[in-house]
């Protein structure tokens, strides 16, 4: 019974440091390198774009798609056909968070923060903001 060492520290800085990378690491400067701005959707079509871009992990989703998908996902999951459901979801649930990512101007490898576990949340915050605009003022 001692004092941490620095391994203990090491491995604690490893597990926690993920989590609090968004907010250290500034957005890039300029415009949305991502693509045009997407239009908000209903609940039909945020399900129906997501199936057309099943594995699409390219351009923007705008948050109404991404959290009618969630949604949509969500009464799924409350089916008894729970595993099923996860296996056929689970690649339109990364591809509709990457596109969200795209639309707030981040690159959509932060969705590996849904795996460290103490990044959950901050994903959750990145994924609540408003998109990034593609204004002239921005660019220059």
């Amino acid at each position: 019974m001692g004092s941490f060492s620095i391994w203990h520290w090491l491995i604690i800085l490893a597990l926690v440091l993920p989590a609090f990378l968004p907010l250290i690491i500034r957005k890039p400067a300029g415009g949305n390198r991502y693509g045009p701005e997407p239009k908000p959707r209903n609940f039909g079509d945020a399900i129906g774009i997501c199936w057309n871009n099943y594995a699409n992990f390219q351009g923007r989703a705008s948050r109404s798609e991404y959290w009618w998908f969630y949604l949509f996902v969500f009464v799924i999951g409350l089916i008894p056909i729970l595993g099923l459901a996860t296996l056929i979801l689970i690649i339109p649930q990364l591809a509709v968070t990457a596109r969200r990512l795209h639309d707030i101007n981040r690159s959509g490898w932060w969705v590996l923060l849904w795996f460290t576990g103490f990044g959950i949340i901050t994903l959750i915050i990145m994924l609540a903001q408003p998109p990034h605009q593609n204004r002239q003022e921005d660019v220059f």
